[in-house]
């Protein structure tokens, strides 16, 4: 989660760097990493992460 107008430049950077440090240790990662912004899109929370949850289900 993170706020991606007022913090554009580092919006869940973090999520990314454990992504890829993940994978370049040999995890296979399942779906996208997911980002949120709850501070400025709050209204798309709940459709962003039920839309996430089904490319889990479809990889899995």
């Amino acid at each position: 989660m993170g706020d991606s107008v007022g913090f554009a430049d580092s919006f869940c950077v973090a999520a990314d760097t454990l992504a890829s440090t993940a994978k370049d240790a040999g995890a296979t990662l399942v779906g996208d990493v997911l980002k949120l912004d709850d501070t400025n899109e709050a209204d798309q929370t709940d459709s962003k992460i039920a839309a996430w949850v089904e490319t889990l289900k479809a990889a899995l």
